[in-house]
């Protein structure tokens, strides 16, 4: 009975570890996850540690890939208006181009820390797609 009991609590703090981790990821607090765990701030100091050393790897790529999910979503307004001529929104998509590259390690160690070039071509090569694909749209235009 006693095993059993370990078992349902480990079980349990393995989901408030998960949902701890979900909380500060979108931004949470340490107080704030505490208070909506209704646990102490210590606890979820624990159970964030113990996720990142029970799954390091998994935790980094799942990180890795939830940040960029985000750049992407934040990218998409700023790529159409910067189609449109908006330089505001270019800079804004540049930024964002070269997080994202440096979140993938695009730029290697001999590489431009401003990462400006490689996001300038990434920026170019999304213009030109855009354009080729309106030039399909409406061939009797061209």
């Amino acid at each position: 009975m006693a095993r059993l009991h370990r078992d349902i609590e480990q079980i349990e703090n393995t989901d408030r570890a998960v949902k701890a981790r979900s909380l500060r990821l979108t931004g949470f607090t340490y107080r704030e996850i505490a208070k909506k765990l209704d646990v102490s701030i210590s606890t979820v100091q624990r159970d964030l540690e113990r996720i990142k050393v029970d799954y390091p790897r998994q935790t980094v790529m799942q990180l890795v890939e939830e940040q960029n999910d985000k750049i992407v979503e934040l990218m998409k307004v700023p790529y159409m208006k910067g189609v449109r001529g908006d330089f505001k929104a270019i800079e804004t998509f540049l930024k964002l181009a070269d997080h994202q590259a440096k979140l993938y390690s695009a730029y290697g160690s001999q590489a431009d820390d401003s990462g400006m070039d490689m996001a300038m071509k990434q920026f170019d090569r999304l213009v030109q797609a855009i354009q080729d694909g309106a030039k399909e749209d409406h061939p009797g235009d061209h």
